[in-house]
């Protein structure tokens, strides 16, 4: 029974001893081979220039993604500039043609009706004075003949 309760105890700081001493084997054995390995691959002209070009790609990626944003941004406010100019010159545009176009018709329209007034009241006045000449010489006429009549008949 108490070998029951002892081998699981036992067991695990067996494995937790094993692991500790396996884990400090191999950090002392792959400690130095891997500097070693590393210290190699850092003074290797193949390593430099692989770091070197990936140096180089990372930077021009960025360079060139930053310049792209940029220059997107430039252009949309390029763009949005001009659209705003182009589109108050054309409403500056509308807006003088509408005016004119509705003083033009309104311009006609009152010379119209005040010519029609004109000419009416022009027409209206020479009939008028028309009228009254014919009717004024017939009424001469009328009366240079009734007189005729009497002075004949008086004779």
């Amino acid at each position: 029974m108490l070998n029951a309760l002892l081998s699981p105890l036992l067991n695990s700081l067996l494995n937790r001893l094993s692991n500790s001493l396996l884990n400090r084997l191999l950090n002392s054995l792959l400690s130095p081979l891997f500097n070693s390995l590393l210290s190699r691959l850092l003074k290797s002209q193949l390593f430099n220039i692989v770091l070197n070009q990936l140096l180089k790609n990372l930077l021009s990626h960025l360079f060139n993604s930053m310049l792209n944003q940029l220059l997107k941004s430039l252009l949309s406010q390029l763009f949005n500039s001009l659209l705003i100019q182009l589109l108050k010159s054309l409403l500056s545009q509308l807006l003088k043609s509408l005016l004119n176009s509705l003083l033009s018709r309104l311009l006609n329209s009152l010379l119209s009706r005040l010519l029609k007034s004109l000419l009416s009241h022009l027409f209206n006045s020479m009939l008028n004075q028309l009228l009254k000449s014919l009717l004024s010489q017939l009424f001469n006429s009328l009366l240079n003949q009734l007189l005729k009549c009497q002075k004949i008949l008086l004779n």
